[in-house]
Formats: C-alpha cells, sequence, structure tokens
C-alpha cells in the first residue's frame, strides 16, 4: 500500500468494557484485521482471546481472522480467530518491510 501511495488506515481500540487490540488495519472493501503484539517466543493460545473477542462484539463489521505477532519462528495457525505469526511474517506481510 505505502508503495503505491495509499496510507493505510491503522486503528488503536480500547472499549468502555475493557476490550483492547493493539492494531486493527483497514484492508480493501474496509475489512478490519486484528493484531495483538507480544514480546516473548512462548506465545499461549490465551494470548489470542482479545481477537476472539473483538470478532464477536465487532461481528457486524465481518472482521476478518487476526493474527497473533511475536518473537516466535512459528507461523501456524493458533485459534479459528487468530494465527500465530512471527514479527518477521507480519512486516513482510503488512507490506511494511521485505525481509527477504
Amino acid at each position: 500500500m505505502l508503495a503505491k501511495g495509499v496510507s493505510p488506515r491503522l486503528y488503536y481500540l480500547r472499549t468502555k468494557g475493557g476490550l483492547e487490540v493493539d492494531l486493527l488495519i483497514e484492508g480493501r472493501a474496509g475489512v478490519l484485521h486484528p493484531f495483538e503484539f507480544k514480546l516473548t517466543r512462548t506465545p499461549r493460545r490465551e494470548m489470542g482471546d482479545a481477537i476472539a473477542r473483538f470478532r464477536s462484539e465487532f461481528g457486524k463489521l465481518n472482521p476478518a481472522p487476526g493474527g497473533l505477532v511475536t518473537l516466535s519462528d512459528h507461523d501456524a495457525p493458533l485459534t479459528r480467530d487468530a494465527r500465530l505469526m512471527p514479527l518477521s511474517v507480519f512486516l513482510s506481510k503488512a507490506g511494511i518491510l521485505s525481509l527477504t
């Protein structure tokens, strides 16, 4: 997106009900992609709970499954709502930085 001169729409969410999502990226057709960032090499499934809660509470917006971005080397499904994603993969897929 940046290379095409298009500024991505980036958001942070915190609701009165205590839900926090570290990053929401508005993609094509307004689809929201939620991300949580954890500075750990040993992620746990419950670290993706905010993404699951966001997708449930904001289901009318039809958000995409999200990503749990960590210092882990693993890129794999975490839950039905979130994918475990190394920071390098996130940066590459987000088009922010090419690490290849």
